[in-house]
């Protein structure tokens, strides 16, 4: 048998070179996973916010299931008790919304619950923020809220949720798709310290920041009381006096009217009742023109209302109904434990006065009743 020269020189034929090339790819990538794998038990908390909601969903669906869910950003994380909320209206209810929830995951979670429990209620926190952003600037948000539903599955569902992810669109010509492999890039923590010592007790110690059983997340941090809110009343004269570079954009983007459209298609379909909800904020006046929000509001109610739904944007309350104070919320844009829980019982009661078909437009201002007041 002839040999080629390299083979003469080196005595190695080529068949155990390439196994040695194998072994060292085999090896290199031994250690990546192994890196990998540490990052993630350093960085990466005992269980994040996602992970509780999946985690906590499940569990919950077993012993008390859910009738009624709430969907969308931190704003209804925390912003929405269900403690307080199901006494007004006899629901059970659980809070599934996330940190910058994009309304692409609000739509495949109100799937998936339709399809595994039967669900009767669905709330959609509507964060004006999210209006404007594409799917893919929550691009960090959706690996953890995809990551953590895989963990929560046993197999072989944890892999049709990983593959179903990074094969989406949206997402595989991306980093997305790959850096999905990577967790600790996108959902860390920096007590690195607290992370190891949870994990190896294998439980939460620190409970602040983390979900109570219905998947609230409590808050008692008070906003800087130095801030001035602008109101309804000051809002045309704010306008009219501060530079446009104040304010920040507010419209709804094509891609996301469509996704809302699906949502209220699929609820009208199912027999599921959706209520859109905008939690009470109150820096919205400083950061937004009053026309623009009037704007908005009348797009989204009008695109709920196609589909025989309500939209309610509790910013517009009038303080002869329900009002709450600087010191209920934590920042500009949530509300705290305090506040929450007020909001959760006048929401319930909302809603309850809804099925039983009262009026309800006088509990709301008309933003356009403000745009000429100077």
């Amino acid at each position: 048998m002839q040999t080629s020269k390299t083979q003469e020189r080196t005595g190695t034929p080529q068949g155990k070179t390439r196994e040695g090339r194998a072994a060292g790819f085999l090896l290199f990538l031994a250690i990546l996973l192994g890196i990998n794998q540490l990052l993630c038990f350093l960085m990466e908390p005992y269980r994040s916010s996602s992970e509780e909601m999946w985690y906590g969903y499940e569990a919950r669906a077993e012993e008390n299931p859910p009738d009624t869910i709430i969907v969308g950003t931190s704003q209804g994380l925390k912003g929405i008790n269900p403690e307080y909320l199901d006494p007004a209206l006899g629901s059970s209810s659980y809070n599934m919304s996330t940190n910058m929830q994009s309304l692409a995951s609000s739509r495949e979670i109100i799937r998936e619950a339709a399809e595994t429990r039967a669900i009767k209620r669905v709330l959609l926190v509507i964060d004006h923020e999210v209006l404007l952003l594409n799917r893919a600037d929550s691009r960090r948000a959706e690996q953890a809220l995809w990551m953590a539903r895989a963990r929560s599955e046993s197999f072989p569902e944890n892999l049709k949720t990983a593959w179903s992810f990074i094969t989406s669109p949206v997402w595989s010509k991306t980093p997305a798709s790959l850096t999905y492999f990577t967790p600790w890039v996108y959902n860390r923590s920096s007590d690195i310290g607290l992370n190891v010592r949870e994990k190896l007790a294998g439980k939460v110690l620190n409970l602040s920041g983390h979900r109570l059983a219905n998947g609230y997340e409590p808050g008692e941090g008070v906003v800087d009381q130095s801030i001035h809110f602008i109101t309804l009343r000051e809002a045309a004269t704010w306008d009219a006096e501060v530079p446009d570079l104040t304010f920040h954009s507010l419209e709804l983007k094509r891609d996301n009217e469509k996704i809302l459209q699906e949502i209220c298609a699929f609820c009208k379909e199912n027999g599921i009742e959706l209520t859109a909800v905008v939690v009470p904020y109150p820096n919205y006046l400083n950061i937004y023109r009053l026309t623009d929000y009037a704007m908005i509001r009348d797009a989204l109610t009008e695109l709920f209302d196609a589909y025989g739904f309500s939209y309610l944007d509790f910013n517009l309350t009038r303080e002869s109904a329900f009002s709450l104070s600087d010191t209920d919320f934590q920042d500009v844009g949530h509300l705290n434990s305090s506040g929450a829980k007020k909001f959760s019982r006048f929401l319930g009661a909302t809603l309850k006065r809804q099925e039983e078909e009262e009026v309800i437009s006088d509990l709301f201002y008309d933003p356009w009743d403000f745009t000429e007041i100077n």
